[in-house]
């Protein structure tokens, strides 16, 4: 049995971010000024919660900014939450840890990566079985059926 040292300095460093958004969260109010934080995530990763017009939008990765326009930031154990703003139109986004590929404090001069496995989203089937994008590498039985 070995022990997974990738994993155990990722949770370590998700708890960075959790404790830096805990910050960001409490002084949000005083404005942050010139500080500015980015985030980037994969937004295929299970957990990832968005609007489907942002899902269209940013189908594989999506880079958030924190430091004028956003609301309820809310971390938590294992992800966050928080509102931003698109065409002027609040959205709500969850973003689990484990889905970050980066955390950028640009005034501290400070930096988070990881790599984060992508996951291919499920396929859309149609009515008739078949892969929406007609790609299907899915072989159905019934068809062999007589």
């Amino acid at each position: 049995m070995g022990i997974n040292y990738q994993e155990l300095l990722d949770k370590a460093m998700h708890s960075v971010i959790k404790g830096s958004l805990e910050h960001i969260a409490k002084y949000h109010d005083q404005s942050l000024g010139e500080d500015s934080f980015l985030i980037s995530f994969v937004t295929n990763y299970p957990g990832v919660i968005l609007s489907d017009k942002l899902r269209k939008r940013y189908p594989d990765e999506m880079i958030i900014v924190l430091q004028y326009q956003f609301d309820n930031l809310t971390p938590l154990d294992d992800k966050f939450s928080i509102t931003l703003y698109f065409d002027g139109m609040p959205e709500i986004i969850t973003v689990p840890y484990s889905s970050v590929s980066s955390y950028i404090d640009k005034r501290a001069n400070f930096a988070l990566n990881f790599h984060v496995d992508e996951i291919s989203p499920e396929p859309d089937f149609d009515e008739d079985g078949d892969v929406e994008d007609g790609k299907s590498n899915v072989i159905f039985l019934d068809q062999f059926r007589k």
